[in-house]
């Protein structure tokens, strides 16, 4: 359950740790593995960099009733403009994007005409392009080198991977899943979108968390603070009248 990047520096480096929980962290332990060089580093090196965001929950997209329980190839509704997917990047500069972790709380499986989210299509904007985008894929779960659903349940790869498993057959509750792009980075010159459907076409309203990790050159656009600790604390089922406390 580790992953590695280099994080070239120039002059220095500075790890900083914050708790904010309300309980002291009794037992902290950690390792820092540093090399110092006696040639500078290139200029046109980029800058490890990695983001979190959350949508809780994203907005559903309703779309005209089609045929009675029809297949996942065949669901109801378009999107060709990519405007409502969840964000997992938005950055502006040069770098290349290589990876991320996704995490999805099918928390309204039951509520929802279909309980699997993962037709959700990636869909990655390069240098400003509008629609239809450079990389455009088939699913949630193909953009996760999974296929069929994810089947095996939790598994860890070297660069793809399902860390967490809610339910195989109905898809319900918790899910957590990596890619990595360590051999195939997606690189950009002016800015990158990387964007994933909510379900086919936005359809569905979980909660999506996600971090993203990339390199870039100096300067960048800022980004956004995170959010106060209560909003990214996990859905708690028992107030959304699941089942009793």
């Amino acid at each position: 359950m580790n992953c590695y990047f280099p994080m070239p520096f120039g002059s220095h480096a500075r790890i900083v740790l914050r708790n904010e929980s309300d309980m002291p962290v009794e037992n902290f332990f950690y390792y820092v593995d540093y090399e110092l060089t006696k040639e500078p580093i290139p200029d046109d090196m980029g800058r490890f960099h990695a983001y979190y965001r959350q949508e809780k929950p994203c907005q559903k997209v309703v779309h005209p009733a089609g045929a009675e329980n029809p297949p996942p190839w065949e669901l109801p509704g378009v999107n060709l403009t990519g405007d409502d997917n969840y964000v997992i990047l938005d950055a502006t500069g040069t770098g290349h994007y290589v990876g991320c972790v996704l995490s999805i709380d099918n928390f309204d499986a039951s509520n929802q005409r279909f309980t699997w989210p993962g037709e959700g299509d990636d869909m990655i904007f390069i240098d400003g392009e509008q629609w239809p985008p450079s990389l455009h894929g088939t699913g949630t779960e193909d953009y996760f080198n999974a296929a069929w659903g994810f089947p095996s349940g939790a598994y860890a790869g070297p660069y793809h991977g399902i860390s967490l498993a809610g339910s195989p057959q109905e898809h319900f509750g918790l899910w957590s899943m990596y890619r990595f792009h360590i051999e195939d980075p997606v690189r950009f010159t002016k800015s990158i979108r990387v964007t994933i459907e909510h379900g086919h076409a936005n359809d569905q309203g979980n909660d999506y968390s996600s971090v993203a990790y990339w390199y870039q050159l100096h300067p960048h656009a800022p980004h956004a603070d995170l959010p106060p600790v209560e909003e990214r604390l996990p859905r708690r089922w028992p107030e959304h009248g699941l089942w009793d406390e």
